[in-house]
């Protein structure tokens, strides 16, 4: 009634999250709720997407990506209220992400600094807390020395979607496809570039404009330059 289970795998193919989201249903028709069942029922689909190298450029590019991403995400992939209520899956700081697009960090280091000035806690859509640490543990305590529980991880961990066992049409491959997004945008400099300039239009004077228009140029910018 407190504290949810976990269901924790080792690292999963696509075949094997489709057989994962099918075995869920055995679950559900035991009783297993999600987000939307419950006030307090916080419940989040994390991934711990494996990076190709911590100053690998992809792994960089991945990082803008997000970042100019996030808030399409949650307008096309809507967030249970219960979780935005949570201080668990927060949207980082528009200064943060000022300074990734303008600045275009080249390395872990660097991204890690800024991250120390506007992000000092693992609550944020995308914690980057585990790959700061696998990549330089002694930096890292001394840019994040309150925390005492990240254990370094070569990888993202991704918080934003939803657990919504229960909800009809509901499956595993929607987080699959939020963050396989957030990857083919990285893969396209072209299309990255295209977001992060509209990012910064839409973000004149410190100022965001209405999310719906927001997202619908995000939206159209996608489909014109992905499709």
């Amino acid at each position: 009634k407190v504290v949810p289970a976990e269901i924790v795998t080792a690292p999963l193919s696509f075949e094997q999250v489709v057989t994962l989201s099918n075995a869920l249903k055995t679950l559900e028709q035991d009783g297993a709720k999600g987000s939307q069942d419950g006030a307090l029922y916080g419940f989040g689909v994390h991934l711990n997407a494996e990076v190709t190298g911590i100053d690998d450029p992809f792994t960089l590019r991945t990082i803008r990506a997000f970042a100019v991403l996030d808030p399409f995400l949650r307008h096309a992939f809507p967030v249970d209220l219960t979780r935005r209520i949570l201080p668990f899956i927060k949207a980082w700081p528009d200064a943060f992400t000022r300074q990734l697009v303008e600045n275009r960090p080249g390395n872990m280091a660097h991204i890690m600094e800024l991250a120390a000035h506007h992000t000092p806690s693992r609550n944020y859509a995308l914690d980057l807390f585990p790959l700061f640490k696998e990549a330089d543990p002694r930096a890292f305590e001394v840019a994040f020395p309150d925390d005492t529980a990240t254990k370094p991880r070569p990888s993202f961990h991704f918080r934003l979607p939803d657990s919504r066992m229960g909800e009809r049409g509901w499956s595993l491959l929607e987080a699959w496809n939020m963050w396989r997004l957030i990857e083919r945008v990285a893969h396209d400099p072209r299309t990255l570039e295209a977001l992060q300039k509209q990012w910064l239009q839409d973000h004149d004077n410190g100022q965001s404009r209405q999310t719906e228009e927001a997202a619908a140029r995000t939206d159209a910018l996608l489909k014109a330059h992905l499709s």
